[in-house]
């Protein structure tokens, strides 16, 4: 996707080291607008800044929290469509996973009133494991290698001719995991033992209810993991937390 806003915000601070830098977070001026997702933070090719743009309150606490949207329970209104929200944040040098998540839960906090509370329950769930024969991590050659269509410049996905379409510079094994999660709706855990950035690309069928949309076009997704990046996804059972949205304002106070 394509991404234009200004950045906008406040210093702020924290002793705790647990804010982020320069935060801006806004409801959108256009919704349904081009630029739609998020892009950026560590273990990403841009660390240093986050953007999201047209995202529902529940998309901002799934991010946040690291979870699916599966494994998220909310009032209705903050998956309503026509109320969204842009964030931009300046995330400070060496940030690492586990503190941004820190600093964004906090931000949400400030900014929105959040409360939630954590369950945990037993459901289907998947390990991202490497497959026989090793990692293929090509980057963009993979996609003509694989008959992918053509990704626009400027954007890591798309979707062409029935088939989703994803190339990312440079992204982790535990960001590529939560891309997953949020593809198949449920939890997916990085278990490869891989460290660092990858240049990751592929493209797949999709399949809604389990069918693919357009047969004959491409590979499933779990089919389109071991043979374009060596990956495979191993399902299993387990417990996985949930998080109970108890309360949040519908719009966040001042910059």
């Amino acid at each position: 996707m394509r991404f234009t806003c200004l950045l906008f915000g406040l210093a702020v601070g924290s002793a705790y080291g647990q804010e982020f830098e320069v935060a801006s977070l806004r409801p959108s001026p256009t919704p349904h607008g081009a630029a739609v997702g998020c892009r950026g933070g560590p273990g990403t090719g841009d660390p240093g800044l986050f953007v999201c743009s047209n995202q529902t309150l529940a998309n901002l606490v799934a991010l946040a929290y690291r979870i699916d949207f599966s494994q998220l329970s909310t009032p209705a209104w903050l998956t309503d469509p026509a109320l969204v929200f842009d964030l931009q944040a300046r995330v400070p040098q060496g940030t690492t996973t586990e503190r941004f998540s820190m600093m964004f839960q906090k931000l949400l906090v400030d900014r929105f009133k959040l409360a939630i509370r954590r369950e945990t329950r037993e459901t289907q769930q998947y390990d991202l494991v490497v497959a026989k024969g090793g990692p293929k991590f090509s980057g963009v050659a993979a996609l003509a290698k694989n008959g992918c269509p053509a990704l626009p410049s400027g954007q890591n996905m798309t979707v062409a001719n029935g088939q989703y379409v994803l190339h990312i510079p440079e992204m982790s094994m535990e960001v590529l995991s939560a891309q997953l999660a949020y593809l198949l709706h449920t939890h997916v855990r990085d278990a490869t033992g891989l460290t660092g950035n990858f240049d990751i690309a592929m493209c797949w069928t999709p399949e809604p209810n389990g069918i693919p949309t357009s047969p004959g076009t491409g590979p499933t997704l779990q089919q389109a993991l071991p043979e374009q990046l060596g990956l495979r996804l191993e399902s299993k059972k387990g417990p996985v937390e949930f998080i109970v949205v108890e309360h949040a304002e519908k719009l966040p106070t001042e910059n």
